[in-house]
């Protein structure tokens, strides 16, 4: 795994960066985006409804549960660091405590780094955030270990397609067939940055699935077109609103209401 690697990953999580950088060298990794996309309107709902952040989102399924789930993986949970692997077919994801950060902290407290490499002594990794590679001895690894210890393996790589198949049927039904009417419900500045967020993901994802898995050639125009110009808006927002936050400013109401109900009429195809 490279940094490179990472940086081709649309990713709601660490684990789930890993995952992909890891996954991809086996398989289209945007065949597991197909159930990435989720309205903009049920997406500020869950924000609302539960309160939640986005390290903890829960309404886009994580690729690697999806992978699981289709007999593609399989993984272990360990307490601790045995079984650890450099072979190919295994990725080994490790959490690490605060004491592993020498100045920059990770945005959520569940931070995991991968497993490169490792000899008696050392081991090598590459962390998400930030993003870079290094190698630790065991005995300071044994001071910053979270305590979990991820063991992905891979199970097969036959027909893999065949597999997805329904489940690309089902998310361009989804997306094609949307048409819930939004209610403005305002949030606040974090939430919304939050729920922008997600959203970026969602629909970066969701683009590069429907170039590939997308046939005909009008719809696919369609949805690509409206999904761009959704996220141009939504990447532009995103800015305004960290902006804000830094400054300890706030969104009018009315401002944040158009933004909304315009981000939400690009999910509309018809």
């Amino acid at each position: 795994m490279k940094i490179k690697d990472i940086l081709k990953v649309h990713y709601l999580s660490c684990v789930e960066a890993y995952f992909g950088a890891w996954i991809q060298k086996f398989l289209d990794l945007r065949m597991l985006y197909c159930e990435s996309w989720l309205s903009w309107n049920d997406i500020l709902k869950i924000f609302i409804a539960s309160k939640i952040q986005y390290a903890n989102f829960y309404g886009i399924r994580r690729i690697q549960d999806l992978a699981e789930c289709a007999g593609i993986v399989k993984h272990i949970r360990r307490d601790d660091l045995n079984d650890l692997s450099s072979k190919k077919n295994i990725l080994n994801l490790l959490s690490v405590k605060k004491e592993f950060f020498h100045s920059q902290m990770p945005w959520r407290e569940d931070h995991f780094i991968a497993v490169l490499s490792f000899s008696e002594k050392n081991i090598r990794y590459i962390n998400q955030y930030p993003l870079s590679k290094g190698k630790i001895s065991k005995i300071d690894l044994l001071k910053s270990f979270g305590g979990v210890n991820l063991i992905f393996e891979l199970n097969t790589q036959k027909h893999v397609d065949k597999i997805f198949v329904d489940k690309h049927r089902e998310q361009i039904k989804k997306i094609v067939l949307y048409e819930e009417k939004f209610k403005f419900r305002a949030v606040s500045e974090r939430s919304l940055l939050d729920a922008l967020g997600v959203l970026r993901i969602s629909r970066r994802r969701t683009l590069e699935w429907a170039n590939k898995y997308i046939k005909e050639d009008f719809l696919k125009t369609k949805i690509q077109q409206n999904m761009r110009e959704q996220l141009l808006l939504a990447d532009k927002a995103y800015s305004h609103v960290q902006y804000n936050l830094l400054k300890g400013q706030t969104m009018e109401t009315s401002e944040q209401e158009e933004l909304v109900k315009k981000l939400a009429s690009f999910d509309k195809m018809k």
